[in-house]
């Protein structure tokens, strides 16, 4: 159950990192971190990668910690959630505490500080629901994943929407907007024939073993009628010389 307000926040999240795919998220969240659960959720991205802020909002702490490092906590307009950037390279220009930030901005770069591998710099996201006292340290954990996929699933959608607009304002867009889409199509299309004729030849196949089964049994039962009918005449011919030997 999630807190009244949820609907502005958690539920319109958009990627903290642009071109976010799911291939690149993994739930971490139950994952064991140096002794303690971990509850958030790890991107591996190339250091210097910009972050952009997850909701509108407003940024409540910038704060160097020795586990996180350069973190960033923002609080969204409601003061129902907190969301939790660590392990930063740095922030962006000018952003400072109770700067207000929209949806999308950039706000820090990916990096590895705090404890961190240095060699794999990564963004450590989380989200808190806030208690009644809004203590930015303070909260609830939210496995973030959830929200994460789908942020990502929608900003596909508007990546459409959006290719499809411009296709409609440029000329030869609608061309080009068509071609992609048709790529998509086209893809989908040979990879449902694939498997239409996978099933065609696996149908075939259970086709011809049921003939050959068949097949089979016919020539042993006409086998086993062979057999019959040879010791029927073999049971015949020797009564017929038994008889006939008799004085």
């Amino acid at each position: 159950m999630f807190a009244a307000g949820a609907a502005a926040s958690i539920f319109e999240m958009t990627p903290p990192i642009r071109g976010l795919a799911l291939t690149d998220l993994r739930d971490t969240f139950g994952e064991i971190h140096d002794g303690h659960k971990h509850e958030a959720t790890d991107i591996m991205e190339p250091r210097g990668t910009p972050l952009r802020a997850v909701v509108s909002g407003t940024i409540r702490k910038l704060f160097l910690s020795k586990p996180g490092g350069n973190t960033i906590y923002q609080f969204d307009d409601m003061g129902v959630y907190c969301y939790y950037y660590a392990h930063l390279d740095g922030y962006a220009e000018g952003l400072r505490e109770g700067k207000r930030v929209e949806r999308g901005e950039v706000i820090g770069f990916v990096g590895s500080t705090g404890n961190a591998d240095t060699r794999s710099p990564h963004l450590h996201f989380a989200i808190a629901e806030l208690g009644p006292d809004r203590l930015w340290w303070k909260g609830t954990a939210v496995d973030p994943y959830p929200f994460l996929v789908a942020a990502v699933n929608e900003g596909e959608v508007a990546d459409d929407l959006l290719l499809l607009a411009a296709a409609n304002e440029m000329p030869g867009g609608a061309q080009t907007y068509t071609a992609s889409m048709g790529l998509k199509n086209a893809a989908l299309f040979a990879l449902i024939g694939t498997i239409l004729l996978a099933v065609l030849l696996l149908a075939g196949f259970i086709r011809d073993l049921v003939s050959f089964v068949h097949g089979v049994v016919a020539a042993i039962t006409l086998l086993t009628s062979g057999i019959h009918l040879l010791a029927s005449l073999s049971v015949a011919v020797f009564f017929y010389v038994f008889h006939r030997s008799q004085p």
